[in-house]
């Protein structure tokens, strides 16, 4: 932690002359530090034009974390309007801009609007938005503005810091196809979180892309009907395009379930010659988000929008989890089974996934959890099922989970051959292998993971009272100081293998498999095996 001495020499704070949509101004900006989006602010302030001086203190403003781009108006690339409030003045000239920038932010309605200059499209007034409740414990989503405006002569230091976008990706201007059907598409996972991407594509991305000029001819909107709408969408559209050598972009407004419900669809099939990787740039509207959080994409307040338009394409490392023959994907709240929909020739089930997979406590949680009733809680939903795990109603201690665990890891002086070693207990509470960091926000499962690394890491250990998993659950929102007790074991793997061969559990609740957000039952007497492997099927956008 920085000293106050050390934050006041890291600070800075500017001051220039400047105009705001052709009003005169001053502009104020000061910035902690050029990696802290959360203290740094632009604010103006206008200057009355009979008296020469600024009119009051601080008449508009922007914090840093709501800022979705800043766009150079100077660059051929760029296109000078794009938001109807902001055509170019018949006055102006082509010097007129030069050093003038567009600057695409958000604002939280519930704040008072500081700038009667920009205009506003307001967030949550839709049924798919809004979920709004007088429970506090009920996780409400932010209801939120587009702002944009046209600025000239901005500070060095703010530009400095933002670094203007002098061309549009070029991910998010790929060719239609020869039928004028587009290779851009956007999945709006209306059911995903607390049903908030469908006001923020309308009120939120869909100006963002206006400002750019990318037009609703330019991209498909797909707003998701069911839980397989994703994977149908995927095989019948991206899969098919995918083989043919077509480069195609999915903006996914969705959590973790759309990400590995796209990389399933892929993988459905063999792959051709031709295969060209589809890229998928994610913005953060589930519940955990735990990709998203662990790929720091969501350190501001745009929801990955502003990763989105300053990114680069980087392969999605990928695991997968195999089943014994038998084993079922549960659905509709665990009310209803389907087969997984990946076999091999001895009818093994499997699944792809890119975040987690978990037996035990983790597992059980996120199962009990994905209920209508609780999704509306949120994140929050995980702590309160996670109470109810460790905490029986009827008095009792937490569930001891039963089965033989093996880690697989590369032998010594061999890469192509692997050992089994088991895990000394019979007896667990929480059994989680992983290719990320955070499992939500602040949740910092595995701390050495780095964004997109692509190494699998697992973290176990025995049977506990529910006090003591409480505590090693409140040190990872401590930055991930779980893994340094002594309970706990965290070591780099090349897999995981799980087996209930003996007729450890009876109960098939104690069987169920997390991957990714999806439960899997494993049968008694039944095994199941994860293992990192090559990705080259999906690219995802970061910055």
């Amino acid at each position: 932690m920085p000293s106050l001495s050390e934050l006041e020499n890291q600070s800075r704070e500017t001051t220039t002359n400047g105009a705001l949509n052709n009003r005169s101004v001053v502009f104020h900006y000061a910035a902690l530090s050029a990696d802290d989006a959360s203290t740094s602010r632009l604010s103006w302030n206008f200057i009355n034009t009979d008296s020469g001086e600024e009119e009051g203190d601080d008449n508009g403003g922007i914090d840093r974390s709501d800022i979705i781009a800043v766009l150079d108006l100077n660059s051929p690339d760029i296109p000078v309007n794009g938001h109807a409030s902001l055509v170019r003045h018949d006055s102006e000239t082509e010097n007129d801009l030069v050093s003038s920038y567009k600057i695409l932010a958000l604002q939280r309605v519930n704040q008072p609007a500081e700038d009667t200059t920009v205009q506003d499209t307001e967030i949550g007034d839709s049924d798919a938005g809004s979920n709004k409740s007088t429970d506090p414990k009920i996780e409400t989503p932010p209801r939120l503005t587009f702002r944009s405006f046209i600025a000239r002569n901005l500070p060095s230091e703010f530009l400095e810091d933002f670094s203007p976008l002098r061309q549009r990706p070029s991910y998010l201007t790929i060719p239609s196809n020869a039928d004028k059907s587009p290779n851009l598409h956007i999945i709006v996972s209306i059911l995903s979180g607390t049903r908030l991407a469908h006001g923020f594509f309308e009120d939120i991305v869909q100006p963002t892309l206006s400002n750019l000029g990318i037009t609703p001819d330019q991209y498909i909107v797909h707003e998701t009907e069911s839980a397989h709408t994703v994977t149908d969408l995927t095989r019948s559209i991206f899969l098919p395009r995918a083989q043919d050598g077509v480069q195609q972009t999915i903006i996914l407004l969705s959590g973790d379930g759309g990400v590995v419900d796209a990389v399933n669809g892929l993988l459905s099939s063999k792959r051709s010659d031709h295969y060209v990787q589809p890229l998928i740039g994610l913005l953060a509207l589930g519940t955990g988000n735990a990709l998203a959080h662990s790929m720091n994409i969501v350190n501001d307040s745009t929801l990955g929008l502003s990763n989105l338009l300053k990114g680069a394409p980087r392969a999605l490392p990928l695991f997968l989890a195999r089943f014994s023959p038998g084993s079922v994907l549960l659905v509709d709240e665990g009310r209803s089974t389907e087969n997984l929909h990946i076999t091999d020739e001895q009818g093994s089930g499997a699944i792809y996934g890119a975040v987690v997979c978990s037996w035990g406590f983790h597992a059980a949680l996120v199962a009990d959890s994905d209920t209508v009733e609780y999704r509306k809680f949120g994140a929050k939903r995980f702590q309160m099922a996670g109470k109810e795990a460790l905490y029986p109603s009827d008095g009792s201690p937490p569930h001891a989970y039963k089965a033989r665990v093996s880690l697989i890891k590369r032998a010594q002086g061999n890469p192509y051959s692997y050992n089994y070693e088991l895990v000394a207990r019979d007896s667990h509470s929480y059994i989680l292998a992983t290719l990320v960091s955070n499992l939500e926000k602040g949740f910092t499962i595995s701390p050495e993971s780095r964004p997109l690394d692509g190494r699998l890491r697992v973290i176990h250990f025995g049977h506990m009272s529910g006090d003591d998993i409480m505590g090693l659950m409140t040190l990872a929102y401590q930055g991930g100081l779980h893994v340094q007790e002594p309970t706990v074991s965290y070591e780099e793997v090349e897999g995981l293998r799980i087996d209930f061969a003996n007729g450890f559990e009876t109960d098939a609740r104690w069987r169920r498999i997390c991957v990714d957000g999806k439960i899997v039952r494993v049968p008694e007497y039944g095994w199941t095996e994860v293992r990192n492997v090559d990705g080259g099927v999906v690219d995802v956008v970061y910055a």
